[in-house]
């Protein structure tokens, strides 16, 4: 219950460093925490995992959370999560939820996919709206024209600067603007998870061509995409020379030339995810299967 989890924080919340309330969903709010004066000054101080996929929460509660680890913790799991009824004002962007994820500057792991509602869509706008609306961190060139929406005197240059790995897995309000600023502001990414996202063949040539990260890039999950066609496949394969794991399921314009670029420019390649690719022939799987 709601009230366990509160009695647990309240004398654990010095000391936990993983917590994980994945799945839970018997919780209306998560729990009750809020961010309180004479709360004691050492609260989550040495939090580093949080996990509460699947379940719901509030906003008091997870700004609770994340204002008291913003220097500890390093892994925030929020895919498939939503709000709790009764909790959720109108009009509530989660400006406030997304300010004190930006704190957090030591983030390593985030999860932001597998949305099961409009929750986890509308974080993700709010956090890199206010990203994008930074002062003095304007640019997007081809990718979009946000504007300076909000000060967002929260964003610093520790804002994501410490992803190595971020999953918008079926999060549809991920487009290349939001990909844009991953590259800008990630540059340790070695993991990356844009399946079923509104991401283009545009968006992931720019990023493979202009990305710091991506010549250390190890994963790159694409599945449920735009299509690649293989120039752009050729583009990434010569850029992300890296990668181990590669999704291209379902991308039904990539072909035996883009797999032979795979042949040739991703050497360390371990896993390939090839399904309803219907111009990919056996022989060009074949001839990748012997180029090792």
């Amino acid at each position: 219950t709601d009230e366990c989890v509160t009695a647990l924080l309240t004398a654990s919340g010095g000391t936990i460093e993983r917590l994980s309330l994945a799945d839970c969903r018997h919780l209306r709010a998560l729990h009750s925490l809020r961010v309180e004066q004479g709360a004691p000054a050492n609260r989550f101080t040495r939090l580093r995992e949080l996990d509460i996929s699947g379940s719901s929460w509030s906003p008091v509660a997870l700004i609770a959370l994340l204002c008291g680890a913003k220097d500890s913790l390093t892994a925030l799991n929020l895919s498939s999560t939503h709000v709790s009824n009764g909790v959720l004002r109108s009009g509530d962007d989660f400006s406030e939820v997304a300010a004190a994820v930006l704190r957090c500057g030591n983030l390593q792991r985030l999860n932001l996919g597998a949305p099961v509602d409009f929750v986890v869509p509308c974080l993700t706008l709010s956090i890199f709206t206010q990203l994008i609306g930074a002062v003095g961190d304007e640019g997007l060139g081809r990718f979009g024209t946000y504007q300076n929406v909000c000060s967002a005197s929260h964003v610093t240059d520790k804002s994501f600067g410490a992803l190595v790995e971020l999953s918008f897995a079926r999060n549809a309000s991920v487009g290349d603007d939001i990909l844009q600023k991953v590259a800008q502001r990630s540059p340790r990414l070695v993991r990356l998870d844009l399946r079923g996202t509104g991401v283009t063949r545009g968006g992931i040539a720019a990023f493979a061509e202009n990305a710091p990260c991506a010549p250390h890039l190890q994963s790159l999950l694409l599945a449920g995409g735009e299509s690649l066609d293989d120039a752009t496949l050729s583009v990434v394969v010569s850029r992300c020379a890296s990668l181990l794991e590669l999704d291209l399921s379902m991308h039904a314009l990539v072909g035996d030339d883009g797999i032979r670029a795979l042949s040739n420019g991703c050497r360390q390649l371990q896993r390939l995810r090839i399904s309803r690719n219907t111009k990919v022939t056996a022989c060009a799987l074949g001839e990748l299967v012997k180029a090792g």
